[in-house]
């Protein structure tokens, strides 16, 4: 077996938002890395129960591939309290303890209420394809599923 070096690695904490470089994490042989993807932004009902959780496809969920504004967006996620910061065009946009209800709903209200996040639901297709957009104006939902 041969072995290598790891010069750098990164985690997603909310799927499809920016990536986070880490100076360090503990790696366990068959485990994931620590809080990569707990969270993902529903796009639309999906009948998520968190009481429940099932596989749902990528494609239910705001990711890069669709929504590639999302790149623009600079996600920072504070492990130890969960909280979730958006920053877009240099200032905060969204703020939330994600471990909470209210966290989880503040995010939301400010991805529906803010113009510099509401785009994303809608992704840059849509403007190309109105029979493709989104049920992301009607509800956007906070997911844990981690």
């Amino acid at each position: 077996m041969s072995s290598g070096i790891i010069q750098s690695i990164y985690r997603y904490p909310v799927k499809g938002l920016s990536p986070q470089a880490l100076r360090r994490v503990r790696l366990a042989v068959g485990d994931t890395l620590p809080a990569d993807r707990p969270y993902a932004i529903e796009n639309g009902p999906l009948g998520f129960d968190p009481t429940n959780p099932t596989y749902f496809p990528k494609q239910r969920f705001l990711m890069l591939m669709k929504n590639e504004r999302l790149a623009a967006l600079d996600a920072r996620f504070d492990e130890a309290s969960h909280t979730l910061t958006i920053i877009a065009d240099g200032e905060e946009a969204a703020r939330g303890n994600l471990h909470t209800a209210e966290g989880r709903a503040a995010i939301e209200a400010a991805v529906l209420r803010s113009r510099r996040l509401r785009h994303l639901c809608r992704g840059d297709r849509a403007g190309r394809d109105r029979r493709r957009r989104s049920h992301c104006d009607r509800r956007v939902l906070m997911l844990a599923i981690g």
